[in-house]
């Protein structure tokens, strides 16, 4: 053989297991970079070298503060959360979800309806039913030994996390055969209401950590060192409306949909105001819904598994006895606004709709008469209006929920690095507010929590690359929800886009989107793809590889009759 040859054959040889290397090692940084899945992994165990001698105080209280508050008790030995609402503060907090009556609302339209009352004033979709993705439950597990027992004593509902998703009418794959060729079943989720989830939380937080301190207020103002490099104390207004200076090695916002942080920066930096205002952008993407939550009817169960829910397991239908989310509508806004979504939870079972401008049904009637309305490229499932119809005999037990959503929005505290103090952070809706349609937010505070734990183990407080790098990394494996969900809704023509934008960016993204979600409900490894990262298991980078992008433009060339 030439000299030449040999060369080349060498060559060749040598590049297979390079591009090998070189695809697992760009595969392990995405997903160490945009997933939190890798800091799963040291989730729930002890600080190397043991807990800092400082202090972190948490402003806010709810989710997104309690998953913030079990994590820094790894890391601080004090733990101080500033809860502005009292009652949350109370044992009944944590008993479980509670409702102290009914009332009756009259609408413009004439129709009238029972709600439930209760005594969580501050958050507003506290009485809604949330969707949980699988990571949720890989980090409660994490963190709290006790979380399956706890759950099982309450009697809330785990189960493989499949919501059978319809969008636009085509029924997208789950990777069942992918899981049951290793004995495995789908990863599992929670499947209750915000307010179940809440006593549940606070239930697991006191146990774990009993040092945890709370205090009823509100943070008013930041004070920081001489060099404005870092927070010093948290000046909090108590319910005895005296002012108490709480000395502090870290501060956290997780004060929601308030996005308290950015305020009291803005006062605490005065010369820096216009600049830190300028990292908030906002738009209305205009999103109505309602929910019923109905009682167990006699007999739903038996009657249920009657019903031919086609799915993607060994028997070809779903198992109702083990599956709880019984279907899911997912639209596209050019098409149409209208979602749908029936479930179960521990209280019986849950019917939700609305969309981008939509009507909000409020009975059982107006729930058949919206889904009959839904279009897509196939029809809703017969099957969906047999479900509706086991509903029937607790048709006037139902208690509504009614929602407006008027704004999303997203701080950039990324940007702002140079002006921050460097042991102030945030995360949650305190950075990042979304549509609720697509039911991310509370994972997505999981995932901030996460990102915490790591940056923590890394980098102390007193670092003065700590806030910058933390707030990095949440952005990276956050701003592609944010992305996805903006320019989804800007897809629907009653949205109010952010300022300095337009209904016309995103085009391609939507576009790219819509043949995306034709694949998914033909092609097992795209479908595969799209359910990790919708999971978030997986980056959403994996979604525009060579292979799928092949994929997609065969789709859009050849695309697959309705």
């Amino acid at each position: 053989m030439p000299k030449t040859l040999q060369i080349v054959g060498a060559l060749a040889a040598l590049a297979v297991p390079t591009c090998l290397l070189a695809s697992r090692a760009y595969r392990s940084y995405l997903f160490r970079t945009y997933t939190a899945t890798r800091d799963l992994l040291s989730l729930g165990k002890p600080r190397a070298g043991g807990k800092l001698s400082a202090t972190a105080v948490i402003c806010g209280g709810s989710l997104a503060g309690l998953m913030t508050a079990r994590v820094c008790s790894d890391h601080f030995e004090r733990v101080i959360v500033v809860e502005p609402e009292a009652w949350a503060l109370s044992d009944a907090a944590r008993e479980g979800p509670l409702t102290t009556g009914t009332r009756t609302v009259e609408t413009e339209r004439g129709v009238s309806y029972t709600t439930a009352t209760h005594k969580r004033t501050r958050v507003y979709q506290y009485l809604g039913y949330h969707v949980y993705q699988a990571f949720l439950t890989l980090f409660l597990r994490a963190l709290f030994p006790t979380f399956d027992k706890t759950v099982e004593e309450r009697r809330l509902l785990i189960a493989p996390c499949d919501y059978n998703l319809h969008i636009v009418g085509r029924r997208m794959l789950y990777p069942y055969k992918e899981y049951e060729t290793r004995g495995e079943t789908l990863p599992p989720a929670l499947f209750t209401t915000r307010r179940s989830l809440e006593a549940l939380l606070r239930t697991l937080v006191k146990a774990a950590c009993p040092h945890i301190e709370y205090i009823h207020g509100t943070a008013t103002d930041l004070k920081l060192s001489t060099d404005g490099r870092r927070v010093t104390a948290v000046s909090v207004r108590t319910d005895s409306a005296t002012v108490q200076d709480l000395q502090c090695d870290m501060v956290v916002d997780c004060t929601g949909n308030t996005q308290a942080g950015l305020k009291l920066l803005a006062r605490a930096i005065p010369t820096a105001s216009d600049e830190l205002q300028k990292l908030r952008v906002s738009y209305d993407p205009k999103m109505y819904y309602s929910g019923i939550e109905y009682p167990l009817p006699q007999n739903f169960e038996e009657e249920l598994a009657q019903i031919e829910i086609p799915s993607d397991n060994k028997a070809g239908r779903m198992d109702t006895g083990r599956h709880k989310h019984y279907f899911t509508w997912g639209t596209n806004p050019s098409k149409d606004h209208r979602t749908l979504f029936i479930t179960r939870w521990e209280g019986g079972v849950y019917v939700g709709a609305g969309g981008w401008n939509s009507e909000t049904p409020l009975n059982l009637q107006e729930m058949r008469e919206y889904a009959r309305a839904i279009k897509g490229d196939r029809p809703v499932p017969e099957y969906v209006f047999k479900i509706l119809d086991l509903l029937e005999p607790v048709a006037n037990e139902g208690e509504v929920f009614e929602a407006k959503i008027n704004s999303c929005s997203r701080i950039f505290y990324e940007r702002a690095h140079a002006i921050l103090p460097n042991n102030f952070i945030a995360h949650g809706d305190s950075v990042m507010r979304l549509n609720p349609r697509f039911g991310e937010g509370i994972t997505k505070s999981s995932v901030g929590a996460t990102t915490l734990d790591g940056t923590l183990r890394s980098f102390s407080p007193f670092n003065a690359n700590f806030g910058r790098t933390f707030l990095r990394r949440l952005a990276d494996r956050s701003e592609g929800l944010w992305d996805a969900a903006k320019l989804t809704d800007y897809g629907a023509e009653t949205t109010i886009p952010a300022k300095g934008e337009t209904r016309n960016d995103g085009a391609f993204a939507r576009w790219y989107g819509s043949v995306l979600n034709r694949l998914v409900a033909k092609d097992a490894e795209v479908a595969s793809t799209f359910y990790h990262v919708g999971m978030f298991l997986a980056p959403s980078a994996l979604l525009s590889t060579p292979t799928v992008l092949g994929k997609v433009l065969l789709e859009a060339l050849f695309p697959t009759p309705a």
